[in-house]
């Protein structure tokens, strides 16, 4: 009696998909609260929600009940606190 073979079933997300069939999410350009807090080195919740409630700390929106940090405002945040090297002051030359 012969073997039969069964093909395998390729899960859908390995299949290439032709770019137009993407459509961009709504939110791509947001950090949640979560990525956040990774890429300022784990600061707290509570931290942060003090830094909102003052008025400091990068830009965010609030859809619904998650908070939402614009990834344009984070770059912006960071360049404005950018320190510049101490240049030689030209008497102590």
């Amino acid at each position: 009696m012969a073997k039969r073979t069964t093909e395998k079933s390729v899960p859908a997300a390995a299949v290439p998909q032709a770019p137009g069939h993407l459509k961009p999410h709504p939110l791509d350009g947001y950090f949640t609260e979560d990525e956040m807090r990774e890429a300022r080195d784990n600061k707290s919740r509570r931290a942060m929600q003090i830094e909102r409630q003052r008025g400091l700390g990068p830009p965010w929106v609030k859809v619904g009940r998650r908070i939402l940090y614009p990834i344009a405002g984070w770059r912006r945040y960071l360049i404005e606190r950018e320190h510049n090297p101490v240049r030689e002051h030209p008497q102590l030359r």
